[in-house]
């Protein structure tokens, strides 16, 4: 790891391709995985568009095994 990586924090990568199942504009348009500090998640990625025709993307990450209920673990 150089020094740049150390400065900016961690990177995690996955990816995500186009969703062949969509039916309905709730359905993301990509849909993936990715790893992010050792957890696997589902990706679901949306295309948007501003009024001013300026396309935009939102994001969903979830995960595919439970998580521990990290309120339980401060009892």
């Amino acid at each position: 790891m150089n020094n740049e990586q150390k400065e900016r924090g961690a990177k995690f990568k996955g990816s995500a391709g186009l969703n062949k199942n969509k039916t309905t504009p709730k359905h993301p348009d990509f849909k993936g995985s990715e790893t992010i500090a050792g957890v696997e998640y589902w990706v679901a990625v949306w295309v948007n568009k501003n009024d001013d025709g300026t396309s935009w993307l939102s994001f969903e990450h979830e995960a595919k095994e439970p998580l521990p209920n990290l309120v339980d673990s401060y009892k």
